[in-house]
């Protein structure tokens, strides 16, 4: 099948509409485009580092603006019939923002928690409840630990779709066009969470650390079936399109979970002892319990809002700008995977100190365990591009 559509559309471009060609009208369109995208904001509604109060809510993370490309090429099959075929894809290169808070760990240096809601209450008074992970700051006596923890979220995607063309309407002043085809779409993002703690040198703690990575990536792919309308109105040379899309087919949601840490001394709640090296198969918001690969397949709704302005220069030139809107729906996305519910006595730190020789209890509910739930997004871009009629 695959091998038919391939051949299909290669031998639709080669032969185009030679009866269309003779006549002096366009045969193939070329569109060509320079994006500047912004992908919605990236949600986290687990908070990882606060100097204020321990049941800080969640946030949202800007990502930048970045640029991208589109290419889509068209024929007309049969011009007289209105039939035509177009196939275009664009890619968005990576928008990658990062976050970073240190303490040098001195007196009167800011004091920086990383919080979690401990499930086993051993850290958090006996009973379930708030609790730090690492404490990075200085003592209430002096000196303490240096910190620094760095938050770096991305995202970048691709796309690309076939579809078949059937004009409505065809005059010198307004084309109206129906859409019908494939849609292929993949959103892939990622949140990496380091934190990296000493001893400040010369006191007491000197030669202590603990270093942590955790990671959450994110890849949504969609495949589905594509039905739009566009319309193109002339007036004076000046060319004005809109064009509305809606697609509905299957989204595989894949996420990956990693996370590891290092220690010489481990922390107050879960010491350790020649550790110095040695590499933990668990970070902070990611353990053994969660750690792992996921995939699911959901059903997914693609919609897209187009509108573009252009001025005729010749009859085969139009340079213009546009506008697009794009909503995705039913995909995973980083920060609404990550769990702050950790039962704390199963987490790799906890047994490698009981591994060492120190004691600490063992139970508790499961946890942190895998947030796959589904969310949308808006990508929107401005572009400037040119349109080739030949």
């Amino acid at each position: 099948m695959a091998r038919w559509l391939a051949c299909t559309v290669l031998a639709a471009f080669i032969l185009g509409d030679a009866a269309g060609a003779q006549e002096g009208r366009d045969r193939y369109w070329v569109d060509a485009a320079v994006w500047g995208w912004k992908i919605g904001n990236a949600p986290q509604p687990t908070p990882l580092v606060t100097a204020g109060s321990l049941a800080a809510g969640g946030t949202s993370v800007s990502l930048p603006m970045e640029l991208g490309g589109r290419l889509a090429l068209g024929t007309w099959i049969e011009r007289a019939a209105g039939l035509g075929i177009e196939i275009g894809g664009f890619v968005l290169t990576p928008a990658t923002t990062r976050q970073s808070v240190s303490t040098n760990g001195m007196p009167e240096s800011a004091t920086y928690a990383v919080p979690v809601f401990d499930l086993s209450g051993y850290t958090s008074g006996g009973a379930p409840g708030q609790s730090v992970y690492v404490l990075p700051g200085p003592f209430p006596n002096g000196p303490g630990f240096t910190g620094a923890m760095q938050r770096t979220m991305s995202a970048q995607m691709a796309g690309a779709e076939l579809v078949g063309i059937y004009r409505l309407h065809d005059d010198r002043a307004l084309k109206v066009e129906a859409l019908a085809g494939y849609r292929w779409l993949q959103l892939t993002e990622r949140l990496d969470f380091d934190v990296q703690t000493a001893g400040v040198a010369g006191s007491s703690n000197a030669g202590q650390m603990f270093g942590s990575h955790d990671g959450f990536h994110t890849r949504n792919s969609f495949n589905g079936a594509q039905i739009g309308m566009r319309a193109e109105a002339q007036y004076a040379g000046f060319v004005l399109r809109a064009s509305l899309k809606g697609a509905l087919g299957d989204m595989y949601r894949s996420l990956s979970v990693d996370g590891s840490s290092t220690t010489t001394a481990g922390t107050l709640f879960f010491p350790v002892s020649g550790g110095a090296g040695s590499i933990l198969g668990g970070g902070i918001f990611a353990q053994p319990s969660n750690i792992g690969t996921y995939g699911s397949h959901q059903l997914a709704g693609v919609a897209e809002l187009g509108v573009r302005t252009g001025y005729r220069v010749t009859e085969a030139l139009i340079p213009y700008v546009a506008y697009n809107a794009l909503y995705v729906g039913s995909i995973i996305r980083p920060g609404d995977a990550m769990n702050p519910a950790i039962n704390t006595t199963a987490t790799a730190l906890a047994v490698a100190s009981r591994a060492s020789g120190f004691a600490s209890p063992v139970g508790g509910p499961l946890g942190p365990t895998v947030n796959a739930g589904g969310t949308g997004v808006w990508i929107q871009d401005v572009s400037a591009g040119v349109a080739l009629r030949f």
